[in-house]
């Protein structure tokens, strides 16, 4: 399998669960009144013939209700194992699930489910899984209409006296005639469809190089790809049996053959399965099932060595000696495990590059036949060859002669039209006529210069008093600068003399009570 793929933990996670979100917070819900609600909900078979628009209504939406239910995966399934998404398992889960908060179930889903068989938008499972032929095939409708033309009259008659009905037989009855019939798993088609489109769309942007590559058993089929076909979705086993046989039966772009899966969409459809492939399958299982298996010891190994320091801590040495003679037993096992598994990787490396080498030695074949083919065509024979390029060079030469004889005509005719014009005219007056073009053009050439000088000029002494300007402002701020800083300047020299002034004030202030202190001392 590539090595691109991150197949999950599980196919199908714990953390997936029905309850998570309602199929009733769907948008379809959010765009109807609590009127109109309960009409859907009640049975409502009976328009049918009374009133076709709004039963047409009514299913077109329970269809949109079931499709976005699917694609989102949030069918119940009668296992118990979680939702699904191209399984409508139609049971009492299932009005359960579309049951709303008031409690109410839908009465008529039996007939919306039977109208949708009819309609071939879902397929009962065991008919899609056992049926060989494609649900897109066509070859039977010139005949189902035939039988139709034919049929009509009879089949009219029949209804006016009462023998048959007018509706299919899976939709004829009460309403729990309809239910108890209709009870079973379908495959919703729409999002099968959808599955397997981006299924192909996600294969086709990995690399798959290898013939282990394309190569799969049910079990690694689904690990691989059961999180890739719906945003959001993890589909079960039985879903993925569901999708494999509609990859291969109506896209054509897998093979199965009994364990052996092989999904190649790039070569629709994939080259047939040999032994080869059901060997290679069989080692790369093997490989998987070994790493497997050397992860499961090392759990081991590991938990042995904690054994050994409980025991150990518990001062129980019998017991950590059988601990750790469990440890290297184990650990000879994956080394045995290991050599198997390097042995067996070596023969299918041997195996990948053997099948590659057939593949480029198919295309050195093919291309040699090709090119064979190409040699042996009587167009490259070589007294061919060499009459076409003898027979190209004297068409050449003679395209080259008429060349010629066309320039030589055309320098004649030139000369012929300049001496018939120049009759009855004076060279002089032409040639006074040219002086005078001459200095009529050195004239306005030099006022254009003169003017581009004078504009040049003019745009120097703008740029020179626009750059004096520049520097006045920038002096003018500098002095600014300057005056602010030295008024900042002598503000702190005052506040510093201030300060000075202060503390001598003080200083003297103490001194003279000091002073007076001691006077009275003496005193005293």
């Amino acid at each position: 399998m590539p090595a691109s793929y991150s197949p999950p933990s599980s196919v199908r996670p714990e953390s997936v669960a029905y309850t998570s979100k309602p199929i009733i917070t769907l948008p379809a819900y959010n765009t109807v009144s609590k009127a109109r609600l309960s009409s859907l909900y009640a049975d409502f078979s009976s328009q049918k013939q009374s009133n076709p628009h709004g039963f047409s209504a009514n299913l077109s939406w329970w269809k949109s209700v079931l499709e976005g239910a699917s694609e989102q995966g949030l069918l119940p399934s009668d296992t118990g194992s979680g939702p699904q998404a191209l399984l409508l398992t139609v049971g009492e889960d299932l009005l359960d699930a579309l049951k709303l908060e008031d409690g109410k179930r839908p009465s008529g889903l039996g007939c919306v489910v039977a109208e949708l068989v009819t309609s071939q938008t879902v397929y009962p499972l065991n008919t899609f899984l056992s049926s060989p032929t494609s649900i897109y095939a066509v070859s039977s409708i010139p005949y189902r209409i035939a039988s139709a033309l034919i049929a009509r009259p009879l089949w009219w008659g029949l209804q006016q006296m009462s023998l048959v009905g007018t509706e299919p037989a899976i939709s004829r009855g009460t309403s729990g005639q309809v239910w108890s019939r209709i009870k079973g798993k379908y495959v919703l088609k729409a999002t099968l469809e959808k599955a397997a489109s981006n299924l192909v769309a996600y294969f086709q942007t990995i690399p798959h190089s290898s013939i282990t590559d394309v190569l799969f058993s049910l079990t690694s089929f689904t690990q691989a790809f059961a999180s890739r076909c719906l945003p959001g979705v993890v589909l079960s086993e039985e879903e993925m049996s569901v999708l494999i046989k509609f990859l291969e039966r109506d896209r054509q772009v897998l093979l199965r053959d009994g364990s052996v899966i092989k999904f190649d969409p790039t070569a629709a459809p994939p080259e047939p399965i040999t032994s080869v492939d059901h060997g290679v399958l069989e080692m790369a299982t093997t490989v998987a099932r070994l790493k497997s298996q050397m992860d499961e010891l090392d759990i081991r190994i590991t938990e042995r060595a904690n054994q050994v320091k409980e025991a150990l801590r518990k001062n129980q040495k019998t017991v950590a000696m059988s601990y750790l003679r469990s440890k290297k037993s184990l650990e000879e096992l994956v080394l045995k495990r290991l050599s198997s598994l390097e042995t067996v990787q070596g023969v299918l490396l041997k195996i990948e590059t053997a099948a590659g080498d057939i593949e480029i030695l198919k295309v050195y074949q093919t291309s040699t036949q090709t090119l064979s083919t190409l040699l042996a065509d009587p167009t490259l024979s070589h007294e061919n060859v060499e009459r076409t390029m003898d027979s190209m060079a004297d068409t050449l030469a003679d395209h080259a002669e008429i060349e010629q004889a066309i320039s030589l005509g055309g320098i004649g005719a030139r000369e012929a039209a300049a001496g018939g014009t120049s009759d009855g005219v004076d060279e002089e007056q032409l040639e006074a006529e040219l002086e005078r073009l001459v200095e009529e053009e050195k004239e306005k050439a030099k006022m254009v210069l003169l003017e581009e000088e004078r504009r040049q000029k003019e745009q120097m002494q703008k740029d020179r008093k626009q750059k004096e300007e520049e520097e006045r402002k920038a002096r003018l701020v500098e002095e600014q600068k300057v005056n602010i800083k030295k008024q900042e300047e002598e503000q702190k020299a005052r506040e510093k003399v201030k300060e000075r002034a202060h503390a001598d004030n003080v200083t003297e202030a103490v001194e003279s009570a000091s002073k007076q202190a001691k006077e009275r001392i003496l005193e005293e």
